[in-house]
Protein backbone atom coordinates (compact mmCIF):
# COMPACT_ATOMS: atom_id res chain seq x y z
CA UNK A 1 0.00 0.00 0.00
CA UNK A 2 1.36 3.41 -1.42
CA UNK A 3 2.15 6.17 1.67
CA UNK A 4 0.57 9.37 1.48
CA UNK A 5 2.16 12.32 2.31
CA UNK A 6 1.56 14.54 5.18
CA UNK A 7 3.31 17.83 3.75
CA UNK A 8 0.60 20.34 2.76
CA UNK A 9 2.15 21.97 -0.39
CA UNK A 10 0.49 25.43 0.91
CA UNK A 11 2.72 25.42 4.09
CA UNK A 12 5.09 28.33 4.36
CA UNK A 13 8.51 27.46 5.34
CA UNK A 14 10.53 28.98 8.19
CA UNK A 15 12.55 30.72 5.44
CA UNK A 16 9.24 31.97 3.58
CA UNK A 17 8.02 33.16 6.82
CA UNK A 18 11.20 35.30 7.52
CA UNK A 19 11.65 36.45 3.99
CA UNK A 20 7.92 37.77 4.49
CA UNK A 21 8.76 39.78 7.55
CA UNK A 22 12.03 40.96 6.19
CA UNK A 23 10.32 42.20 2.94
CA UNK A 24 7.59 44.30 5.67
CA UNK A 25 10.92 45.83 7.37
CA UNK A 26 12.13 46.90 3.78
CA UNK A 27 9.28 48.34 2.80
CA UNK A 28 8.94 50.37 5.85
CA UNK A 29 13.16 51.39 5.45
CA UNK A 30 11.63 52.97 1.95
CA UNK A 31 8.70 54.38 3.50
CA UNK A 32 9.93 57.02 5.74
CA UNK A 33 12.19 58.88 3.06
CA UNK A 34 9.26 59.13 0.71
CA UNK A 35 6.76 59.78 3.32
CA UNK A 36 8.96 62.61 4.94
CA UNK A 37 9.23 63.99 1.34
CA UNK A 38 6.05 63.59 0.28
CA UNK A 39 4.87 65.74 3.68
CA UNK A 40 7.30 68.28 3.22
CA UNK A 41 5.99 68.63 -0.68
CA UNK A 42 2.36 68.87 0.42
CA UNK A 43 2.64 70.64 3.63
CA UNK A 44 6.34 72.91 3.66
CA UNK A 45 6.27 72.60 6.97
CA UNK A 46 10.21 70.79 7.29
CA UNK A 47 12.68 73.47 7.15
CA UNK A 48 17.03 72.31 8.43
CA UNK A 49 18.47 75.04 10.10
CA UNK A 50 22.20 73.99 10.24
CA UNK A 51 24.73 72.34 8.01
CA UNK A 52 24.91 69.90 10.85
CA UNK A 53 21.07 69.01 10.45
CA UNK A 54 21.49 68.68 6.43
CA UNK A 55 24.14 66.39 6.49
CA UNK A 56 22.57 64.49 9.34
CA UNK A 57 18.95 64.22 7.05
CA UNK A 58 20.96 63.31 4.16
CA UNK A 59 22.46 60.13 6.14
CA UNK A 60 19.47 59.22 7.36
CA UNK A 61 18.07 58.95 4.00
CA UNK A 62 20.89 57.31 2.38
CA UNK A 63 20.77 54.67 5.46
CA UNK A 64 17.25 53.80 5.11
CA UNK A 65 17.15 53.45 1.56
CA UNK A 66 20.15 50.95 1.77
CA UNK A 67 18.73 49.26 4.56
CA UNK A 68 15.64 48.93 2.53
CA UNK A 69 16.95 47.69 -0.59
CA UNK A 70 19.64 45.14 1.34
CA UNK A 71 15.97 43.39 3.33
CA UNK A 72 14.23 43.76 -0.31
CA UNK A 73 16.63 41.71 -1.38
CA UNK A 74 17.14 39.76 1.36
CA UNK A 75 13.44 38.99 1.21
CA UNK A 76 13.32 38.24 -2.63
CA UNK A 77 16.34 35.46 -2.06
CA UNK A 78 14.44 33.91 0.51
CA UNK A 79 10.63 34.23 -1.12
CA UNK A 80 11.55 33.12 -4.71
CA UNK A 81 12.55 29.71 -4.23
CA UNK A 82 9.23 29.02 -2.88
CA UNK A 83 7.22 30.80 -5.58
CA UNK A 84 9.27 29.30 -8.59
CA UNK A 85 8.63 25.96 -6.91
CA UNK A 86 4.98 26.16 -5.27
CA UNK A 87 3.83 29.26 -6.40
CA UNK A 88 0.14 30.16 -4.69
CA UNK A 89 -0.98 33.58 -3.66
CA UNK A 90 0.86 33.88 0.01
CA UNK A 91 3.95 33.26 -1.84
CA UNK A 92 3.59 35.51 -4.74
CA UNK A 93 2.56 38.32 -2.67
CA UNK A 94 5.45 37.79 -0.23
CA UNK A 95 7.86 38.06 -3.01
CA UNK A 96 5.69 40.76 -4.47
CA UNK A 97 6.46 42.58 -1.31
CA UNK A 98 10.06 41.97 -1.84
CA UNK A 99 10.65 42.98 -4.86
CA UNK A 100 8.35 46.40 -4.46
CA UNK A 101 10.84 47.11 -1.40
CA UNK A 102 14.20 45.88 -3.61
CA UNK A 103 13.09 48.23 -6.70
CA UNK A 104 11.41 51.19 -4.96
CA UNK A 105 14.62 51.25 -2.79
CA UNK A 106 17.13 51.00 -5.65
CA UNK A 107 15.50 53.65 -7.59
CA UNK A 108 15.39 56.11 -4.90
CA UNK A 109 19.11 55.53 -3.91
CA UNK A 110 19.74 55.76 -7.83
CA UNK A 111 18.55 58.26 -9.05
CA UNK A 112 17.81 61.02 -5.76
CA UNK A 113 19.47 59.66 -2.67
CA UNK A 114 23.59 59.28 -4.44
CA UNK A 115 23.30 61.88 -6.47
CA UNK A 116 22.25 64.67 -3.81
CA UNK A 117 24.42 63.29 -1.19
CA UNK A 118 27.12 63.17 -3.41
CA UNK A 119 26.62 66.57 -4.27
CA UNK A 120 26.38 68.08 -1.01
CA UNK A 121 29.35 65.89 0.51
CA UNK A 122 30.96 67.86 -2.32
CA UNK A 123 29.37 70.95 -0.84
CA UNK A 124 30.49 70.12 2.49
CA UNK A 125 34.01 69.38 1.83
CA UNK A 126 35.09 72.34 -0.57
CA UNK A 127 32.48 75.33 -0.42
CA UNK A 128 31.53 75.06 3.73
CA UNK A 129 35.43 75.24 4.71
CA UNK A 130 35.67 78.22 2.18
CA UNK A 131 32.82 80.03 3.11
CA UNK A 132 33.79 79.35 6.96
CA UNK A 133 37.19 81.17 6.00
CA UNK A 134 35.55 83.88 4.67
CA UNK A 135 33.27 84.42 7.47
CA UNK A 136 35.88 83.91 10.43
CA UNK A 137 39.01 84.89 8.73
CA UNK A 138 37.82 87.60 6.34
CA UNK A 139 34.50 89.25 6.92
CA UNK A 140 34.27 89.12 10.95
CA UNK A 141 38.05 90.85 11.55
CA UNK A 142 37.02 93.96 8.46
CA UNK A 143 33.34 94.01 9.90
CA UNK A 144 34.54 94.71 13.51
CA UNK A 145 36.82 97.59 11.72
CA UNK A 146 34.04 99.07 9.29
CA UNK A 147 30.36 98.14 10.17
CA UNK A 148 28.06 100.74 11.39
CA UNK A 149 26.96 98.37 14.03
CA UNK A 150 30.11 97.78 15.26
CA UNK A 151 31.29 98.43 18.64
CA UNK A 152 34.79 99.20 18.22
CA UNK A 153 35.71 100.35 15.01
CA UNK A 154 35.96 103.80 13.01
CA UNK A 155 32.07 104.38 13.19
CA UNK A 156 32.31 104.13 16.89
CA UNK A 157 35.24 106.59 16.82
CA UNK A 158 33.70 108.81 14.84
CA UNK A 159 30.47 108.51 17.22
CA UNK A 160 32.99 109.52 20.18
CA UNK A 161 34.37 112.26 18.83
CA UNK A 162 31.23 113.74 17.70
CA UNK A 163 29.61 113.38 21.14
CA UNK A 164 33.00 114.89 22.58
CA UNK A 165 33.14 117.28 20.15
CA UNK A 166 33.12 120.25 22.07
CA UNK A 167 34.84 118.64 25.30
CA UNK A 168 38.36 117.96 25.11
CA UNK A 169 39.52 116.48 27.98
CA UNK A 170 36.34 113.90 27.33
CA UNK A 171 37.81 113.61 23.80
CA UNK A 172 41.19 112.63 25.02
CA UNK A 173 39.87 110.20 27.45
CA UNK A 174 37.64 108.65 24.47
CA UNK A 175 40.45 108.60 21.90
CA UNK A 176 42.86 106.72 24.05
CA UNK A 177 40.28 103.94 24.84
CA UNK A 178 39.73 103.97 20.86
CA UNK A 179 43.19 103.55 20.14
CA UNK A 180 43.30 100.25 22.07
CA UNK A 181 40.16 99.01 20.41
CA UNK A 182 42.53 99.91 17.07
CA UNK A 183 45.48 98.17 18.46
CA UNK A 184 43.19 95.12 18.49
CA UNK A 185 41.23 95.19 15.39
CA UNK A 186 44.93 95.64 13.48
CA UNK A 187 46.25 92.02 15.84
CA UNK A 188 43.21 90.67 15.03
CA UNK A 189 43.44 91.38 10.98
CA UNK A 190 46.77 90.32 11.20
CA UNK A 191 45.76 86.99 12.82
CA UNK A 192 42.79 87.09 9.65
CA UNK A 193 45.57 87.14 7.09
CA UNK A 194 47.88 84.23 8.60
CA UNK A 195 45.05 82.29 8.79
CA UNK A 196 43.66 83.00 4.97
CA UNK A 197 46.46 82.48 3.22
CA UNK A 198 47.03 78.71 4.57
CA UNK A 199 42.94 78.06 2.50
CA UNK A 200 42.76 77.16 -1.15
CA UNK A 201 39.96 78.57 -2.65
CA UNK A 202 37.80 76.61 -5.05
CA UNK A 203 38.40 77.66 -8.52
CA UNK A 204 35.35 80.02 -8.90
CA UNK A 205 36.11 82.17 -5.64
CA UNK A 206 39.04 82.70 -6.85
CA UNK A 207 38.67 86.15 -6.99
CA UNK A 208 36.94 86.53 -3.85
CA UNK A 209 39.83 85.28 -2.43
CA UNK A 210 42.31 87.46 -3.65
CA UNK A 211 39.86 90.27 -3.00
CA UNK A 212 39.54 89.43 0.54
CA UNK A 213 43.31 89.42 1.21
CA UNK A 214 44.04 92.07 -0.52
CA UNK A 215 41.24 94.19 1.52
CA UNK A 216 42.72 92.41 5.07
CA UNK A 217 46.13 93.57 4.38
CA UNK A 218 45.31 97.25 2.91
CA UNK A 219 43.44 97.44 6.17
CA UNK A 220 46.25 96.31 8.37
CA UNK A 221 48.73 98.08 6.16
CA UNK A 222 46.57 101.38 6.72
CA UNK A 223 46.56 100.73 10.70
CA UNK A 224 50.28 99.88 11.47
CA UNK A 225 52.31 101.61 8.45
CA UNK A 226 52.97 105.35 8.37
CA UNK A 227 54.97 105.17 5.40
CA UNK A 228 52.87 102.30 3.75
CA UNK A 229 50.53 103.67 0.64
CA UNK A 230 47.26 103.61 2.53
CA UNK A 231 48.93 105.99 5.20
CA UNK A 232 47.30 109.36 6.01
CA UNK A 233 49.18 112.80 4.03
CA UNK A 234 48.49 115.64 6.54
CA UNK A 235 47.81 119.04 6.01
CA UNK A 236 49.61 122.07 7.83
CA UNK A 237 49.78 122.68 10.26
CA UNK A 238 49.45 119.06 11.33
CA UNK A 239 52.47 117.97 8.91
CA UNK A 240 54.46 119.71 11.46
CA UNK A 241 54.74 116.74 13.65
CA UNK A 242 54.58 114.36 11.04
CA UNK A 243 53.86 114.28 6.74
CA UNK A 244 51.97 110.88 6.91
CA UNK A 245 50.38 108.53 9.66
CA UNK A 246 48.94 105.78 9.91
CA UNK A 247 44.99 105.04 11.43
CA UNK A 248 46.38 104.24 15.19
CA UNK A 249 48.25 107.17 14.99
CA UNK A 250 45.34 109.38 13.37
CA UNK A 251 43.93 108.67 16.59
CA UNK A 252 46.60 108.64 19.22
CA UNK A 253 47.99 112.30 17.87
CA UNK A 254 44.73 113.53 17.72
CA UNK A 255 44.38 112.88 21.17
CA UNK A 256 48.11 114.13 21.60
CA UNK A 257 47.43 117.59 20.38
CA UNK A 258 43.61 117.78 21.94
CA UNK A 259 45.61 117.28 25.30
CA UNK A 260 47.41 120.16 24.71
CA UNK A 261 50.82 117.94 24.98
CA UNK A 262 51.79 118.50 21.47
CA UNK A 263 54.25 121.33 19.90
CA UNK A 264 51.36 122.31 17.79
CA UNK A 265 48.31 124.68 20.04
CA UNK A 266 45.01 124.05 18.29
CA UNK A 267 41.57 125.57 19.61
CA UNK A 268 39.16 123.40 21.32
CA UNK A 269 37.43 120.79 19.15
CA UNK A 270 39.26 121.26 16.46
CA UNK A 271 41.08 117.33 16.42
CA UNK A 272 37.27 116.20 16.81
CA UNK A 273 36.80 117.83 13.84
CA UNK A 274 39.71 116.32 11.60
CA UNK A 275 38.80 112.92 12.71
CA UNK A 276 35.18 113.27 12.21
CA UNK A 277 36.46 114.58 8.18
CA UNK A 278 39.11 112.00 8.14
CA UNK A 279 36.72 108.73 9.30
CA UNK A 280 34.10 109.93 6.69
CA UNK A 281 36.94 109.66 4.25
CA UNK A 282 37.71 106.76 5.35
CA UNK A 283 34.11 104.79 5.55
CA UNK A 284 33.38 106.31 1.90
CA UNK A 285 36.14 103.86 0.51
CA UNK A 286 34.22 100.76 -0.64
CA UNK A 287 34.91 97.50 -2.69
CA UNK A 288 31.56 96.87 -4.32
CA UNK A 289 33.31 93.63 -6.66
CA UNK A 290 34.10 91.95 -3.28
CA UNK A 291 30.68 92.50 -2.10
CA UNK A 292 28.86 90.78 -5.27
CA UNK A 293 31.63 88.30 -5.07
CA UNK A 294 30.82 87.59 -1.10
CA UNK A 295 27.08 87.75 -2.25
CA UNK A 296 27.85 85.52 -5.11
CA UNK A 297 28.85 82.99 -2.86
CA UNK A 298 25.79 82.93 -0.23
CA UNK A 299 23.44 82.80 -3.53
CA UNK A 300 25.38 79.78 -4.73
CA UNK A 301 25.01 78.08 -1.62
CA UNK A 302 21.72 79.08 -1.30
CA UNK A 303 20.89 77.61 -4.73
CA UNK A 304 22.84 73.90 -3.65
CA UNK A 305 20.82 73.78 -0.92
CA UNK A 306 17.89 74.55 -2.46
CA UNK A 307 18.90 71.97 -5.42
CA UNK A 308 19.19 68.58 -2.95
CA UNK A 309 17.09 69.36 -0.17
CA UNK A 310 13.73 70.29 -2.57
CA UNK A 311 11.02 69.39 -1.32
CA UNK A 312 12.45 69.83 2.51
CA UNK A 313 13.23 73.59 2.92
CA UNK A 314 16.00 75.36 4.13
CA UNK A 315 17.21 78.48 5.99
CA UNK A 316 20.88 77.86 6.57
CA UNK A 317 22.04 80.65 3.83
CA UNK A 318 19.76 82.74 1.88
CA UNK A 319 20.82 84.72 -1.73
CA UNK A 320 21.25 88.96 -0.76
CA UNK A 321 20.32 89.47 -4.37
CA UNK A 322 17.14 87.68 -4.13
Amino acid sequence: MAETSTTNPKARTPAEMIGTIVSILGLIAIAIPLLTLGYAKVTGNITLHSTDQVSSWVTIGVILTVVGAGLGLIGTALNLPGVIKRANGARITSTALSGVALVASALFLLLMALPRANNLQTFNSTIVPFGHAIQNDCQTPLNNLTDKTSTQGWYKIQADATANAANDPSFVTAMTNDENLLVQDAKNIQTGITAFQTVTPPAKYQDLYTRCLGDLKGEYDFLTDPNGPSALPLPAPYNKLVAKIDGEQLISDSALVASGAAPIKVPQGTMQQLVITAINAINAQTDPALTADGNQLECDVNTTLNTNLTPIKQDVQGCPSS
